[in-house]
């Protein structure tokens, strides 16, 4: 053998075993020919192939892409069945994550690509949520890019420019949609915490009353110093997100908008 490599994730639905009539297995592929055995250096420890052609090669003569190209073809040919079914399971994983644990990527994965959503069905929901979030990201940063060419008052506006900015409206919609879903649930994850720490635990004792403080708001801060998402107001009274300046746990000779000297 001169070169190894792992296919798993290169072809879709290529992840560690595969599933036919016959139960699980694990696919080998070994390629030969004689133009590898004629272009294999002496040490055998590669090929004397270029990576890609750039135009310096005969058109009969293969860059090393232009092999794998054509093998990676073959082999999805080949386990064309296999593949299938773990391309169906790899976005029934996807699905389930989505509609049990990770509601605000449901508006946005009709404009994820097919084989971005092929996915190992064994993935743990940190990678999954990671990949999501990836492609979450690029698509926003992919409609940032789109609007300034769609809103630009200076672009020339042909015929299709009605049919481009209705696509636009709607992709910024789901996004709008994807950013409501990651906040309500993000409130849901708050409530189920507040639930925990003013329940008493087996011995009868009730959290410290700073764990539940913090919750609400971090404690010897000012609301100049954190982030807005950083604290949960809401849960006292919705009307606070609109303060001028909160400050939690700190003495009135700290915060000149009192004018104190108490140390309080």
């Amino acid at each position: 053998m001169v070169i190894e490599e792992n296919l798993s994730g290169k072809i879709p639905g290529l992840y560690g075993r595969l599933k036919d009539a016959d139960g699980e297995f694990v696919y080998t592929c070994f390629l030969t020919s004689r133009y590898l055995d004629e272009h294999v250096r002496s040490g055998r420890t590669g090929f004397n192939i270029p990576e890609q052609a750039y135009g310096t090669l005969d058109e009969n003569e293969p860059s090393m892409a232009d092999i794998r190209a054509a093998a990676f073809e073959q082999v999805q040919a080949h386990l064309r069945a296999s593949l299938e079914e773990a391309r169906r399971a790899g976005r029934a994983r996807v699905e389930h994550f989505v509609d049990n644990k990770a509601p605000r990527y449901r508006p946005v994965l009709r404009h994820i690509a097919d084989e971005k959503l092929t996915l190992d069905p064994e993935i743990s929901d940190k990678e999954l949520e990671l990949q999501l979030h990836t492609h979450l990201a690029d698509l926003e940063r992919e409609i940032l890019a789109e609007g300034q060419l769609v809103l630009d008052p200076n672009a020339p506006q042909d015929s299709d420019y009605d049919v481009r900015l209705k696509e636009y409206l709607a992709r910024v919609e789901d996004i709008k949609k994807s950013d409501l879903a990651a906040y309500v649930s993000r409130r849901r994850v708050i409530l189920d915490l507040l639930e925990r720490a003013i329940q008493a635990s087996s011995d009868g004792k009730y959290a410290r009353e700073d764990t539940i403080h913090s919750l609400i708001m971090p404690m010897r801060t000012t609301s100049d110093e954190i982030p807005t998402d950083a604290s949960n107001l809401w849960i006292i009274d919705e009307r606070l997100a609109f303060h001028n300046f909160l400050a939690s746990d700190k003495p009135l000779n700290s915060m000149p908008i009192t004018g104190s000297d108490s140390t309080n």
